[in-house]
């Protein structure tokens, strides 16, 4: 779980990092250490996501006594 989310920090600050990086070639100042930092950041929280997914979330049983009678309705009507 703290992999996954250490991924998605990543990913961000990567994102975050690149979008610099253009912002500094709109202000004619390119600094590519921007842009390999954010590329690595994107490519480490890239490969923590892929390794470490959650896994699915268990079946909600909120509204579970509707969804019965909505089955049992379906039912009578076929």
């Amino acid at each position: 779980m703290f992999l996954h989310r250490f991924g998605v920090f990543a990913l961000m600050i990567g994102l975050a990092l690149i979008g610099l990086f253009i912002l500094s070639g709109i202000a004619n100042a390119i600094d590519y250490k921007l842009l390999v930092g954010g590329g690595a950041m994107s490519v480490l929280g890239g490969l923590l996501l892929q390794r470490n997914r959650l896994p699915p979330p268990q079946p909600s049983e909120r509204f579970r006594i509707f969804r019965h009678k909505a089955k049992r309705v379906k039912r009578k009507e076929n």
